[in-house]
């Protein structure tokens, strides 16, 4: 799977981040993502949970873009970026 650095990261990825994150550590108002598209990220393992975020768009026209992140009960484990609607990740690095 590609990789991203976080400093080349667009406007819109890094504003998705920073609000998924927000709402994360607030109010858990987070859309939980199944894992059900192919190809799969990899598994949450137990008693960790995937959040998916849209990237940029809004509420009435989605987009493609998304950040998948892996949380467990204690933070953040791993972010994960699709601009083609979950056919294809990007892991997204320190």
């Amino acid at each position: 799977m590609k990789r991203l650095s976080r400093s080349k990261l667009g406007p819109a990825i890094k504003e998705a981040i920073r609000e998924l994150r927000y709402l994360e550590a607030t109010d858990g108002r987070l859309t939980e993502y199944q894992n059900n598209s192919s190809p799969k990220l990899p598994n949450a393992g137990r008693g960790n949970t995937y959040y998916e975020f849209d990237v940029g768009s809004g509420r009435f026209n989605r987009g493609r873009a998304r950040i998948v992140a892996l949380f467990a009960p204690n933070g953040l484990l791993a972010m994960y970026f699709t601009d083609t609607h979950y056919r294809s990740w990007m892991e997204i690095g320190n």
